[in-house]
């Protein structure tokens, strides 16, 4: 009920019951799920996220079902949940709020992609993992160590977890192809790092979790010519689309971690990637095509612990690099989809009279010239279109959230540094270094559609006039 256990309860009160918190509601409330295999499973906490409105049972029974695919027959279910986003082969689902394809827990990882895309003689069985941390812990990466017999790289910025990596992995690397790397890097020392120890620049996997400067991070290898086959990163999903948020670091290193805890002032909103990755018709992209989201950790006690977001180099489905498979509309639909089966609650980040943006988007309704109650997909392509109100809210918001990343950096490098030094002089300056004014911001950016197609007044789907589809990836 906590990042690895930890009994003090995250918010937002979703997750706070009886047996965390000693909050009002008795454990005795929420069920527990049980599979057709007659296995018990402990999932109270997300049939309680979930809520009665969800059929839990059902889409238990769904991840069971894909989770028992052959590796292709998987992808193929994965591939109709992306057309049904994008309004392929199912009619005019695009007006539609949500196909029941799209409503499916999230099952997805680089072996099932590897299988499913790769054939075995074009794998060099190389895989990177920036934020190794011990290297199992939800690790997507140990399995291609385990089970795939993987080489590869475990970076990883704490010299506490060194020795939980080398007895982790030790046992698995007995050919001695698995190379730990302990450093806090900067991202433009990453090349040099990967070079260093011979990663091809084609290799399979690719994994960030940082929680700090991830997109600059991944940015950095693509810069150097890197293209590695599958790329799982970790974002911030309580920062929805059209905003593009991306985590800047200071000079000032401090305990980022619990800002990122208390904060959420961390990584890069899911728009953020999507642009740097896929591009969205406003510039971008480096011929990836998104292939899921992955919000809710189902097989796991911590519902709340998996925020990825995957990707696939456009040439392993069969596109060039300028036309990803999921545009950025396809993108929108998906991170709400899944989203509203956690009731779109935040995990971190609550900025202005605890608002979150996920779960209180809807409130811009009125000045949206928008009814209550709409899907929060209509309300982000409110947001993304040009009229000067809409364009002036989603700039007030956007300039909340740096505000908030900005106010939020200073405060926790304040009393991080208290910490740090208790007994020295109570002035500032004198315990604080210099530079810690701004030891880290935000860079925000909003989305923009050139229009979209109504029914009535609600926005149901972004329109590009067809002088512009030739040059716009989201089309």
């Amino acid at each position: 009920f906590g990042p690895q256990g930890n009994p003090n309860c995250w918010q937002p009160p979703a997750i706070v019951y009886a047996t965390c918190c000693n909050a009002s509601e008795p454990a005795s409330n929420v069920k527990a799920e049980v599979l057709d295999n007659g296995d018990a499973s402990s999932y109270a906490i997300l049939n309680h996220l979930l809520g009665a409105h969800q059929n839990v049972a059902h889409l238990l029974a769904s991840l069971k079902r894909r989770e028992a695919l052959p590796p292709r027959l998987w992808w193929r279910t994965q591939l109709a949940m992306l057309q049904a986003a994008e309004g392929r082969g199912v009619g005019d689902s695009q007006a539609l709020p949500w196909p029941s394809t799209m409503r499916q827990l999230p099952h997805i990882g680089f072996g099932l992609l590897l299988d499913a895309l790769v054939p075995v003689a074009a794998r060099n069985k190389v895989a990177v993992n920036l934020g190794a941390a011990d290297g199992v812990q939800r690790d997507a990466v140990y399995p291609l160590f385990k089970r795939y017999g993987y080489g590869g790289l475990a970076l990883e910025a704490s010299g506490d977890e060194a020795a939980k990596l080398e007895k982790n992995l030790g046992p698995l690397n007995r050919s001695g192809t698995i190379k730990i790397h302990i450093e806090a890097l900067e991202p433009e020392r990453m090349p040099e790092v990967l070079k260093a120890y011979d990663i091809p620049q084609d290799f399979d996997a690719f994994k960030i979790d940082i929680d700090t400067n991830d997109a600059a991070m991944l940015r950095a290898v693509l810069d150097a010519g890197y293209r590695p086959k599958i790329i799982a990163i970790e974002i911030n999903p309580d920062i929805p689309p059209p905003f593009q948020v991306e985590f800047v670091p200071g000079s000032y290193a401090f305990n980022r971690a619990r800002m990122m805890t208390h904060k959420g002032t961390y990584g890069v909103s899911a728009d953020g990637i999507f642009e740097l990755l896929c591009g969205t018709g406003t510039g971008g992209g480096r011929g990836y095509s998104f292939v899921g989201f992955e919000l809710i950790a189902a097989r796991d006690n911590c519902a709340f612990c998996e925020h990825n977001m995957w990707f696939v180099r456009n040439d392993l489905v069969g596109l060039p690099p300028t036309k990803p498979l999921v545009g950025w509309w396809g993108m929108v639909r998906l991170y709400w989809a899944q989203m509203n089966l956690r009731n779109a609650a935040c995990i971190h980040m609550f900025i202005e009279d605890n608002l979150c943006l996920a779960q209180h988007v809807g409130t811009f309704a009125p000045i949206l010239g928008l009814p209550m109650g709409l899907h929060p997909q209509s309300y982000t392509l409110a947001l993304a279109l040009p009229d000067e109100a809409n364009q002036h809210l989603a700039k007030a918001v956007a300039s909340s959230v740096q505000e908030w990343f900005r106010r939020s950096c200073q405060e926790e490098a304040l009393q991080s540094c208290l910490v740090d030094a208790p007994k020295a002089a109570a002035s500032r300056r004198a315990v604080c270094p210099k530079g810690m004014e701004e030891p880290c911001s935000a860079q925000v950016r909003i989305t923009k559609v050139p229009g979209a197609l109504y029914n009535g007044r609600i926005p149901v789907r972004p329109f590009y006039p067809p002088e512009a589809r030739l040059n716009l990836t989201a089309a």
